[in-house]
Parts: structure tokens; sequence; C-alpha cells
């Protein structure tokens, strides 16, 4: 079996072939192929959430995702309604104030927004850069310390740490947002972290400007000519962007895959998502997954996340051999997503505020609730213990 990297092609189904000891991989275009692993690296963020609002359809103007951008609607000059003020919001905002005639921010939510800080490196830090790789290592091991020790702690319920920068946090947007009628709506009261934290240098700058409005109240309907509010008002609006964020569970479930026995993965998942180390499903051998369950970080970068996936995956398929089908036990998964779940009980993600991250259960699926070090450790300790070896019935010697 040669590797195959699908990239811009539709999957549909993945289906394993007990006896012999493959998956079989469903194309939308018809298409099959055999693979001894699958690797599931389509990512988090990528199946645009849209609510289902009453006369979403019947609106007569332009309407688009962030995620699904039209380039062909045109901005300037047009009412431009956003609905949403999290993170795909923030960076849309500030660029199209600046065409729009006018611009409606639907806020359903207050949220932390810290200064990013962002700014291009001088001439001389590429050159110093060039000259010495070794400071480029350095500079990314500084970035991951900050993230990975000196904030960590506010992921934790009642962090004093958290109320600190949270208060911090607070003070800038107040210096920043020159209405002082807006300043309560703006300001969270929920811990800093409970949601996720924005950073934006130009966010507040576009709430700043005169055609840049902000809208509390919230959404009764979508109608042909704008949006209409809980209070009754009808705002015009010539193009809707859904800033809506993304499925994060349904992501997981958006391929059909069929393990041991022909049990689907949707109905292992009935329960909420689960998988070993995140990477791996008791039932589902050979099928491994990159920002699985439980793997997403609040303080650091996912690459780093991904990096040990990757390497760990790698290292179990070595150990499978060529034609072993290798199967994480479902004790070992069981033992595992308790103490995931006893830790995350103790999260600032869980002191009461709702988010994505909690799927519509109540169970938080999509973050890891110890530092990314500590992920690192924990892969790389892990061994084969927890793991069954199943010889296919039948090998195909061709394969």
């Amino acid at each position: 079996l040669r590797p195959h990297i699908v990239h811009g092609a539709r999957v549909v189904e993945l289906r394993l072939q007990e006896e012999e000891g493959t998956w079989r991989v469903s194309f939308a275009d018809g298409r099959r192929v055999r693979a001894r692993h699958v690797i599931n690296g389509a990512g988090g963020l990528h199946k645009p959430s849209i609510p289902g609002f009453p006369g979403r359809d019947s609106f007569a103007g332009a309407a688009m995702h962030t995620a699904q951008w039209d380039h062909g609607v045109e901005l300037r000059n047009k009412r431009v309604a956003v609905i949403g003020s999290a993170a795909s919001a923030i960076q849309v905002i500030p660029e199209v104030a600046k065409i729009a005639a006018n611009v409606t921010v639907f806020q359903r939510t207050p949220n932390y927004i810290a200064p990013r800080g962002d700014r291009d490196y001088t001439e001389s830090e590429k050159r110093r850069f060039a000259r010495w790789p070794w400071l480029q290592r350095l500079y990314r091991w500084w970035i991951y310390k900050r993230m990975d020790v000196f904030l960590f702690p506010i992921t934790k319920k009642h962090s004093r740490r958290g109320r600190v920068l949270g208060n911090r946090v607070i003070e800038y947007m107040r210096a920043s947002i020159r209405d002082e009628k807006l300043h309560e709506c703006l300001e969270p009261q929920y811990a800093m972290g409970c949601k996720r934290i924005l950073l934006s240098d130009d966010l507040f700058d576009a709430i700043n400007r005169d055609n840049v409005d902000l809208e509390t109240h919230g959404i009764a309907a979508i109608e042909a000519g704008g949006i209409r509010t809980t209070d009754g008002a009808l705002l015009a609006a010539d193009v809707i962007v859904y800033a809506t964020g993304f499925d994060i569970d349904g992501h997981l479930r958006s391929i059909k895959v069929f393990g041991l026995g022909g049990r689907s993965l949707e109905e292992e998942w009935a329960d909420g998502a689960e998988a070993y180390m995140g990477c791996a499903v008791a039932g589902f051998p050979n099928y491994w997954m990159v920002t699985g369950p439980n793997t997403g970080v609040a303080t650091t970068s996912v690459v780093f996340m991904v990096e040990q996936m990757t390497a760990y995956i790698t290292r179990m398929i070595e150990a499978s051999g060529r034609t072993n089908l290798i199967c994480v036990q479902r004790r070992a998964q069981n033992r595992y997503n308790a103490g995931i779940a006893s830790a995350l009980a103790d999260s600032v993600w869980a002191s009461g505020c709702r988010s994505w991250y909690i799927s519509e259960s109540g169970k938080i699926t999509t973050l890891y609730p110890n530092s990314a070090r500590a992920f690192k450790r924990q892969l790389s300790r892990a061994g084969l213990d927890d793991f069954d070896f199943i010889a296919p019935a039948r090998r195909d010697e061709a394969a």
C-alpha cells in the first residue's frame, strides 16, 4: 500500500476491512483507495456554524460566513451587518469598517480583548536571525515558555493571576473605547479565560469610528431588508457577514467512520467525543486523529500539540508492523478520559459561562486541561501496554 495524502478531495466514508487489515477510503467523486492506517488531520476550525435565525433565507442582499468569503460581493459604501463579536469578527470588522458606509456589530456576549502587540520584524532583527539561527529557536522557546508557564495558571478556577490579568484587560478596553456608554456593554461578566481570550490591536479603533455601531439586543428574525432585533427595531443591511464560528464537534463527525463490527463513530460518540491521548479510539484500530477530542490548548500554539501527536502516531504505526491492526483498549481509554474529566472540572472553562468549548450536552470535548509540556511528557512516556494487536483474518499478500 502506498501512502496517500488527501488534500482538496472530500472524503465521505472510512470503513474498516477487518479480514484484510485495511481501511477503505471513499471519496465524494466515487473514487476509493485502501490504506493500512488512516490519519485524520482535518483540523477543528473549518466547518462553519450558522444559527437557524428565523427568515434567514428571506434576506434580499448578499450573505456569507467568514470562512466562506465571497470576494465578488462589493462592500464599499454598503450597510454591513456583522453577526458575532468574537475571534472571527474582530479580524473582519476593522477592515470592513474602512470601506463600508456603516457596520453594525451584533454582539451576544462581550469578550476579553487584549492587545496583540503585532509588528513587523526590523531589518536588524532579520539580519541577526539569518546570521544566528539559534536566536530564532531561542525566541520561539521564549514565546512558548511565556505562554505555557506564565499564562497557563489562568485556566484554573478561582485563579488569582486570572483576576489580575482580567482587570488589566478591562482597564485597557476602557482606555481604548472613547464612548463611555459602551464600556459596560463590552465588559465581560465572567472569569477571564472561561471563553476564548481574544487579541487585537485595531478592533477598538474600529469601534470608535462614526460608521460603526454596536447592537446588543438579540436577533428576533432576518427579513428581506435587514435584521429585526428583539426590541422590535429593523436594522437595515445590504450585506450580512456571519462571524458565528465553527461546528467544533461536527468536524470530528463530518466523515462517516465504521470500525470493528461495522460500529460507527457516530454511535461510539453518542454521549460525546472521547479518545485516548486525543489520537486513538477504542474499536477503531489503525484510525488516528490529529487535533482529536480534548487536544486544544488555550494558552499556547496548537502547532506544538500537533507536533507531539504526529510523533506519537508515527511511533504507534511503526510499532504495529506491516500487517497488524493496533487498537487502544477500552479500559485504557476510559481511564484516560476519567482523568481528563476530573481536571476539566477544576478549570475556568467549567466556571459557569457558555462557550464553544462546551458541547450541547455540557461536556467539554475540545480542550486539554493541563499544560502543553504535560501533554508532551504524557505522550513521550506512553507505551504499548494500553493497546491490543490484532492479526487480520486474511492477509492480502498483494498489499
